[in-house]
Parts: C-alpha cells; sequence; structure tokens
C-alpha cells in the first residue's frame, strides 16, 4: 500500500540522519498528495533547508495538531480554517483519464468501459464524483455509480494507468503521468474541484522551521510543474 510504503520511507530518513526525534518537523498531507506530488519534491526541501528534518504523516484524516504532534498539515476541503493559519495552496481541476491503450475517444466510448471511483469520505457539491461530472457533462445513458471502487486516491490513478478503466483524476496528482502519457484525457468537461490548503496552528512552537517549510510549500506550489518534464496544457477544457 502506498501509506505502508511511504511510512518505510520516512522511518529510512529518520535512521539515515540519526537525529533526535523531538527535533523533527512533522508535516501531514493527504495519503495519494504524499505519494504523488509531495516525495518527487522532497530532495529539493532538503537541498534547501538542509538543517531541517521532516516527518511525513501520510493520513486522510482529520488530524489534531497537539494529540497528532503535527507542525503543518496540507488539507483538501472548500475552506477556510478559521481557527487556524491556512493559505490556499493548490486549485485542482479533474477530468476523465485513463490508458491510451483503451483507445476511449469520445463520451459514448463510457459505456463500453469500467468507470473507477475514489471513495470520498466527505461529500459536497463540489466533490468530484461520476454522477456529478454526467449531470454537468449532460450524459444519459451511463451508470454513474457502476464500476470499481478504491479507498485510496492513489490505487485508482494506478489502477487507471493499468489500463482497469476511466476514472475521474486530479491535475495536481497526474502531471507527471499525462505529461509521460502514461494517462491521457480523452474529453471534457474539466470540473473545478476542491483546492489544496497549507494550515497550521496561530501559535507554533517551532516558529522558525515551520516558516520555512509553509514558505518552501507554497514556493513549490507557485512553480509547480511536473517532476522530469516540461509544462504542458495536459488537462485540456473540452467538453
Amino acid at each position: 500500500m502506498l501509506r505502508d510504503g511511504f511510512d518505510a520511507f520516512a522511518e529510512a530518513i529518520d535512521q539515515i540522519c540519526g537525529r533526535r526525534a523531538a527535533g523533527v518537523l512533522t508535516l501531514s498531507a493527504p495519503t495519494a498528495f504524499v505519494a504523488k506530488w509531495l516525495v518527487p519534491r522532497l530532495a529539493d526541501f532538503r537541498a534547501a533547508h538542509p538543517a531541517c528534518d521532516l516527518r511525513l504523516h501520510a493520513s486522510d484524516s482529520l488530524i489534531d495538531f497537539a494529540r497528532d504532534g503535527v507542525d503543518v498539515a496540507v488539507r483538501y476541503g472548500p475552506g477556510p480554517y478559521s481557527d487556524f493559519d491556512a493559505h490556499r495552496l493548490l486549485a485542482e481541476r479533474v477530468a476523465p483519464a485513463c490508458s491510451p491503450h483503451l483507445a476511449i475517444r469520445s463520451v459514448g466510448d463510457l459505456r463500453h468501459h469500467t468507470l473507477l471511483h475514489f471513495e470520498w469520505s466527505r461529500l459536497t457539491d463540489q466533490t468530484p464524483t461520476w454522477p456529478a461530472w454526467l449531470r454537468h457533462a449532460g450524459v444519459t445513458g451511463v451508470d454513474g455509480r457502476a464500476g470499481i471502487r478504491f479507498s485510496d486516491e492513489g490505487h485508482v490513478i494506478q489502477a487507471a494507468i493499468a489500463g482497469q478503466g476511466i476514472a475521474l483524476l486530479s491535475d495536481v496528482l497526474t502531471a507527471n503521468e499525462l505529461a509521460s502519457g502514461a494517462l491521457v484525457q480523452p474529453f471534457g468537461p474539466v470540473l473545478d474541484a476542491h483546492p489544496y490548503w497549507v494550515v497550521r496552528p496561530r501559535h507554533s512552537v517551532r516558529k522558525a522551521d515551520v516558516e520555512k517549510l509553509v514558505s518552501w510549500l507554497v514556493s513549490a506550489a507557485a512553480g509547480s510543474v511536473p517532476i522530469g518534464a516540461k509544462p504542458n496544457a495536459a488537462f485540456r477544457a473540452t467538453t
């Protein structure tokens, strides 16, 4: 599982650094965001702040900063987070995406392919589900609740890459796969989804290190492009 693999990765970092856990800055973020966006950028953070030890806590559940020992959190949702210091980090857009090997070309092809679903823990009017997308696209004759469901968003992405079906996927989480051609977006419309936020307590214990981490996240998000690829218009506003 992505979480198991990431926990092993975080433990390895702690062992290599050989420093006291008490001096580690903890960042909590959704599991798929950690695996697909954050992990590929860790070297940049280490290069910018070699003295800052970082522990990554991958979780899709709400966290309690004090109880869970978290210094900074990246969260996905409508916001605002009025009880905390919060900054909008990344806007997200979603669209149907699949392996190019499926040769899906038009909306009508949805009737002949498996829909892949992520099981959202909380639903709002802006949650990107297949029923919501089909209504927005004006598509009829497709059962938006049929298909395969996953409790981990990263697994939905992997299933789509493997050609198991077509999914509504995030441009933030699949930028590299779209740039490389491992995934394609055969048609729109593209939907605006919830943004990602960077959130922290108003009074941080290790303010200097927290400031460094928050500033790096904001900077990395502002210049966010696919890792190892040139920026392109991977998500087209087609209809």
